[in-house]
């Protein structure tokens, strides 16, 4: 679950940001006065296309390292290999969804 947040902190940064500080502002009531900032993290990080690249392309890294993780508790260690390949891998789609904007960019010029 580590990695997955990394990976939402990278592309939705700026509402990961607003729903913690909503949080840490609120202690005693902060699932109801956050509920908007909840919505807006869950939207961004189920639909963004960075997120959603990395979804659709790396799945099955994914599947590996988490049934790894879930054979393995308490020996992360063990899951570092299956962890590297989905890093690479979500790693690499990012970085394939970026240049495939900056090439539509330059053709819609």
């Amino acid at each position: 679950m580590d990695v997955v947040m990394k990976i939402v902190a990278k592309y939705c940064k700026n509402e990961l940001e607003t729903y913690g500080e909503c949080v840490q502002n609120n202690p005693g009531d902060w699932n109801v006065k956050c509920s908007q900032y909840k919505a807006r993290l869950t939207d961004c990080s189920s639909t963004h296309p960075g997120v959603k690249c990395i979804k659709t392309n790396c799945k099955e890294e994914f599947t590996a390292y988490d049934i790894c993780l879930k054979e393995n508790p308490g020996k992360v260690d063990s899951c570092m290999s299956t962890l590297v390949k989905f890093l690479e891998c979500a790693d690499n789609a990012a970085l394939n969804l970026e240049k495939s904007i900056k090439s539509q960019r330059e053709t819609d010029k």
